[in-house]
């Protein structure tokens, strides 16, 4: 059993990722908010638990993610400590998923490369005003698609969290989950994949950055053509009322 286990808070905004870092914390240390990614530390039942809560996206697709986001979820590789990654996927446990927000999830998190789909979990995330036991997850699935996919993806791995609650049994019962996981990990294997999509983001963004450069210039050609379009017409116009003069 690893004593050392890194969890990677992964989502959309405002599906309570840092609520649910608070909760595995015991505390409150990430803010509603995540500007930068950011990390902090606990014991729990014997295990040192460095927590990551990432930057949440937009729930759109990877080419409406923000440069800076894109480059703060590669960066928060670099927070880990010692001992297997582990990706928890966040999503509220009381709203559905749709197509173009699986889609979206997707393609986020594969700007980490498909490795990380390997020691992925879903973990849904319940707030106050919901009984806990009464939400039932297997139904909540099923009745989504999308949803259904995902989870699936994670090979059937799930847990439901209840992020207002400050009970510590519920994580420890996620972290035997996260443990049966990553049973067998490989962590330098596991980097060196990180690694080669973090090169391949770079290349997509390199590329993105050349499309946009194209574009610009082409506005500029069209905006010029447009100012020598007008040119001609008032020149045409002053020749005009020349004539009539005359």
């Amino acid at each position: 059993m690893p004593s050392d286990l890194n969890l990677f808070l992964m989502g959309g905004k405002y599906g309570g990722k840092s609520a649910a870092g608070n909760t595995l914390l015991g505390h409150q240390e990430f803010g509603l908010e995540t500007q930068v990614c950011q990390r902090a530390c606990v014991s729990v039942a014997g295990r040192r638990l460095t927590i990551i809560d990432t930057v949440g996206w937009d729930w759109r697709s990877l080419e409406d993610t923000s440069e800076s986001v894109r480059q703060e979820l590669v960066r928060s590789l670099t927070l880990s400590g010692p001992g297997p990654l582990a990706f928890l996927l966040v999503i509220p446990s009381t709203v559905g998923l749709t197509e173009n927000d699986r889609k979206a999830l997707e393609q986020n998190l594969e700007l980490l490369g498909e490795k990380p789909w390997e020691n992925a979990l879903v973990l849904f995330s319940l707030s106050e005003g919901y009984d806990f036991e009464e939400v039932s997850m297997e139904e909540h699935i099923e009745s989504w698609k999308a949803l259904r996919w995902v989870v699936e993806r994670c090979g059937n791995r799930y847990h439901k969290l209840d992020v207002d609650g400050r009970g510590e049994r519920q994580v420890v019962e996620l972290l035997e989950k996260v443990e049966e996981m990553v049973a067998g990990w490989d962590r330098e294997l596991l980097l060196e994949a990180l690694e080669q999509s973090e090169e391949r983001n770079t290349e997509m963004m390199v590329l993105c950055s050349e499309q946009n450069r194209v574009i610009q210039q082409m506005e500029e050609m069209i905006e010029c053509h447009a100012k020598q379009v007008e040119l001609l017409g008032q020149e045409s116009e002053q020749d005009t009322a020349g004539i009539e003069c005359h």
